[in-house]
């Protein structure tokens, strides 16, 4: 959301950026390695447009992500 959207709110420094503790974070949780998961994305534009952020932000941490486009209803 744009900040000149009437319901924007900067939330960006509530969780910060930090590759770091977010490895710190899987390894407690038991993946030191991170792990694989697939991301079921719908036709949206929306989606799709924001599919490559998560999949390289979550490879920063270990998390592979390997996209899967299904139609919608089977998402």
């Amino acid at each position: 959301m744009p900040p000149t959207d009437a319901w924007y709110e900067d939330l960006s420094k509530t969780f910060p950026y930090d590759v770091q503790a977010a490895k710190n974070l899987l390894k407690q949780a038991g993946y030191p390695n991170g792990f694989s998961i697939t991301l079921d994305i719908p036709p949206a534009p929306y989606a799709e447009a924001s599919q490559e952020f998560i999949v390289a932000s979550l490879k920063k941490i270990g998390i592979n992500v390997t996209i899967k486009p299904v139609a919608w209803g089977e998402c």
